[in-house]
């Protein structure tokens, strides 16, 4: 190569080497190996520090820029799609649990144990499946169970060694239906669980029973699931029962007789 010749940009000098090394010549001219002694004209002589050998220069003309591969760093993703994948971080919302609240043995808690010290806040409602991690906000009808854990109220049946065993609640409107989460209860449901909600502005009472599916609607009259003798009966309390049919019929023609005999002694307007 003559002095008049210029080396092409494309080209890199590795002063390890001490050879250039063509990258994307456009000329057609093969290119010579030059000694380290004499470095091709226009560029000067480059002198790496000890602890820079191995390192390679961005630009031949600039002295202190040079990068190390082993070093480089991609930016961080900053466009929601570019974020890697990962499981799904639930809201920072939390259902208050009153410190009386328990849990049974071999329950799984989906509840941090300090959730105890909390601020009480609307309670959450979980999607469907008991444990699941994800919380929804309830229903303005269904926020106004705020007393949870529901106390656990059971009544003998008559003639019978089982319970009825049921959970009440109260508001200003109708439930859409009952809580299908553990920690709202005092005890663990099982099948043939009553649920009863009282609207108070209505005074209107609406029934649930507790079956392998979940919660179930049910009327006054429903036959109980294992003693078919049995009626579902509301007390005039507001509480429930199961009794005999031939009580439930006893029962409707007293107070048939009742209401007429108070019509009776109306006195005339």
């Amino acid at each position: 190569m003559t002095s008049s010749e210029k080396p092409s940009e494309s080209m890199a000098f590795d002063n390890s080497r001490a050879e250039i090394h063509p990258l994307s010549s456009q000329s057609s001219q093969p290119v010579n190996l030059v000694s380290p002694s004499a470095p091709p004209a226009g560029i000067d002589h480059i002198q790496l520090p000890e602890g820079e050998r191995g390192l390679s220069r961005v630009c031949p003309s600039a002295r202190d820029t040079y990068y190390n591969p082993t070093a480089t760093h991609l930016p961080t993703p900053t466009h929601p799609a570019q974020q890697p994948h990962g499981p799904a971080v639930a809201p920072s919302i939390f259902l208050h649990k009153p410190a009386t609240s328990s849990f049974s043995p071999g329950k799984t808690q989906t509840r941090s144990d300090n959730i105890a010290s909390a601020i009480p806040i609307t309670p959450q409602l979980f999607l469907n499946h008991p444990y699941s991690q994800i919380p929804i906000p309830a229903t303005a009808t269904t926020a106004a169970v705020v007393n949870w854990p529901l106390k656990c109220m059971q009544k003998a049946i008559r003639k019978q060694k089982e319970y009825v065993t049921f959970y009440r609640s109260f508001s200003e409107g109708p439930l859409d239906s009952p809580p299908d989460v553990p920690e709202a209860y005092e005890h663990p449901w099982r099948i043939a669980d009553l649920y009863i909600h009282h609207n108070q502005t209505k005074g209107a009472f609406q029934v649930w029973i507790r079956s392998e599916m979940g919660w179930i609607k049910v009327a006054v009259d429903t036959h109980h699931p294992t003693l078919s003798d049995y009626r579902l009966k509301l007390l005039d309390n507001g509480e429930l029962s199961w009794v005999l049919r031939k009580t439930m019929v006893t029962d409707r023609g007293r107070a048939k007789r009742k209401q007429e005999a108070l019509m009776i002694m109306k006195p005339d307007m």
